[in-house]
């Protein structure tokens, strides 16, 4: 076999005739194509890079391993995905400065909270239109038809319990501490948890901590600038403290029961626990605080 005829055999691996013995790539399963006259051709991408050739021809096709099938567009020029079909990423590895997926559009903004909408939205056929858009643009948004009860949004690592999740309520569920001004979390916790035996008690920005009352006085002011006007605040005695506040917690009957209550506030500064039980004497009387606004 002649190196002229090896080479042949080599082109017709890769390549098929269409359209008048134009000689095209063959089509390969997942890969994306236009068509120009009675000729697919591939639309050209180079690996972790966009796409470097757009086709003057309407529409892309995708070859399902038998026949080409519409990426159809709505009047709007957005891409449309029908029930049978999906879009897949596969084979690309991220390199620096490199994007699976690149939006670079410009947010539409002013018009009404109907026409500002989103850049993504995600609603369903039979899903009643949002006239309540930020006019301010939105980047993301999601309108859920009537009767939905799932979840918006769901994170996971490696097919474990859920970590995040937005339910159709609006409620936030999250395994650990997060924040949005105010620090909770889905058991109650605290990321600055005060333990101070100063008086005044230096809690800086907690919601929850331990204190005490000195032996000797009724009252101690506990610095945090967490509290608000309207703020509830919870005491009570715990007389297994001593480690965390690094002192001898008073056990005597009488004094470390209270009862406690809240005397004095000044929000986004401090509020004061006091006692009309028996004023502590020998060891202080140790607390637990939190606040919920």
């Amino acid at each position: 076999m002649t190196k002229r005829t090896l080479l042949l055999v080599f082109l017709l691996g890769i390549f098929s005739f269409q359209a008048f013995g134009q000689l095209v790539p063959k089509p390969v399963l997942g890969y994306c194509y236009y068509q120009t006259g009675n000729v697919w051709l591939p639309v050209f991408m180079s690996s972790g890079s966009s796409v470097t050739y757009s086709p003057s021809a309407v529409g892309l096709y995708a070859y399902n391993g038998t026949s080409y099938g519409p990426l159809n567009c709505d009047s709007s020029g957005r891409l449309v995905i029908s029930s049978a079909s999906t879009i897949t990423l596969s084979g690309f590895t991220q390199t620096a400065s490199k994007n699976s997926f690149l939006d670079t559009s410009t947010l539409f903004t002013g018009g009404t909270g109907t026409t500002t909408q989103p850049l993504w939205l995600q609603q369903p056929t039979g899903a009643t239109a949002v006239s309540t858009w930020s006019t301010s643009g939105t980047f993301k948004g999601i309108n859920a038809a009537s009767g939905f009860s799932g979840n918006f949004e769901d994170f996971y690592v490696n097919g474990g319990s859920s970590l995040f999740s937005v339910t159709s309520g609006g409620n936030v569920n999250a395994m650990g501490i997060f924040s949005n001004g105010i620090t909770r979390s889905l058991t109650f916790g605290s990321s600055s948890n005060c333990s101070s035996s100063a008086s005044p008690a230096v809690c800086g920005s907690s919601i929850a901590g331990s204190v005490v009352i000195a032996a000797g006085a009724t009252t101690v002011q506990v610095n945090t600038n967490e509290v608000g006007a309207n703020t509830q605040v919870f005491v009570m005695p715990d007389t297994t403290l001593g480690t965390k506040l690094a002192v001898t917690c008073n056990t005597t009957s009488g004094q470390f029961a209270g009862p406690f209550y809240i005397s004095a506030r000044t929000a986004g500064s401090n509020f004061t626990i006091a006692t009309t039980g028996t004023t502590p004497s020998g060891n202080p009387v140790c607390l637990s605080f939190f606040i919920i606004n």
